[in-house]
């Protein structure tokens, strides 16, 4: 096929991203222009399931066509990968059909697949966040010989991990996790604690689901399994459900929007360097996520279960 005649294709892949996480699925509690605007000129596929609503399985599916099981993967887990695997994976795939293929962002993936090179890939940045957005665009508004497949990978709304963590290790009398994601979350978070403390500003924090009560009929492992797992000793799946008041829960919920609202305003700069660049009707453009929140749902948060706002991801093609 003549080169000019191939579609580039922009690849966007987000954190930890529900689908009901968008205006344009009908969320009214937060707005996501950048996205409703890709649904409004493509499709909106409502009914797309991650293979494991876990960052790892999730991910390795995506670049792989495999299930996790294939390689007996159950979370996030390092195991090694088939070499017949990574050649059949999607960066060598569009290399070897003539693709200039570039990777941004988060990886997180199992054995050889970290190193994206070795499939295919060439690294344009590691930076997940706004380093991320800048370089995919001036990537596509750059010269080229050939086509693109430009995969670009955010961190975020993943951020959100934090906030019950935190809260548990403070609660247990240790200090929070220090990196970048838990201070980006904790900012957010601050903010909404703010607003909760008048009744004007409390009036904008995200009402409680409908689903937030337990569920007489919820399933064994949730109580033996899920909520007792913890990070570096904080259990706090267990303490989020425990301790938490209709408060908390409200100021996780607005926290996990306005996350969502940072990496849908990250998104609108790639696709605004699309459309100054001349490709947009040259380009395919996907969006979809590697699995989703609780979202305070049956009063859980986190991921790794296979309810609907885990396992339900946004897809959309345009």
């Amino acid at each position: 096929m003549d080169d000019r005649r191939r579609p580039n294709i922009l690849f966007i892949m987000t954190d930890q991203h529900s689908a009901h996480m968008m205006s344009c699925a009908g969320n009214a509690t937060l707005k996501t222009p950048a996205l409703d605007g890709l649904a409004a000129s493509g499709v909106r596929f409502a009914r797309t399931y991650a293979t494991n609503p876990v960052c790892v399985p999730s991910r390795f599916s995506l670049q792989t066509g495999r299930m996790p099981s294939s390689i007996g993967m159950k979370w996030n887990e390092d195991l090694p990968v088939p070499e017949e695997f990574i050649e059949g994976s999607l960066g060598a795939l569009f290399s070897a059909a003539g693709y200039d293929t570039v990777y941004g962002g988060k990886v997180h993936m199992p054995g050889a697949l970290k190193e994206v090179e070795r499939y295919g890939w060439r690294r344009l940045t590691d930076d997940a966040r706004g380093g991320l957005a800048e370089a995919c665009a001036e990537f596509l508004r750059g010269d080229r010989a050939k086509p693109f497949f430009l995969f670009a990978s955010f961190v975020n709304p993943h951020d959100i991990c934090y906030l019950a963590i935190n809260d548990a290790m403070r609660a247990a009398g240790r200090e929070p996790i220090g990196n970048l994601d838990s201070r980006t979350c904790e900012a957010v978070a601050d903010e909404a604690r703010r607003l909760a403390e008048t009744p004007e500003g409390e009036g904008q924090l995200a009402p409680l689901p409908a689903n937030h009560e337990t569920s007489q009929s919820e399933p064994e492992a949730i109580v033996t399994k899920y909520l007792p797992d913890s990070h570096q000793g904080a259990k706090y799946r267990l303490h989020a459900r425990e301790k938490w008041g209709d408060t908390e829960w409200r100021v996780f919920r607005h926290t996990y929007r306005r996350l969502t609202e940072t990496v849908d305003a990250e998104i609108g700069q790639v696709l605004e360097a699309l459309r100054e660049s001349g490709l947009e009707k040259e380009t395919l453009v996907v969006f979809t996520s590697d699995h989703g929140d609780m979202d305070g749902a049956h009063r859980l948060q986190h991921k790794s279960v296979p309810y609907e706002e885990c396992s339900r991801v946004p897809f959309i093609m345009s």
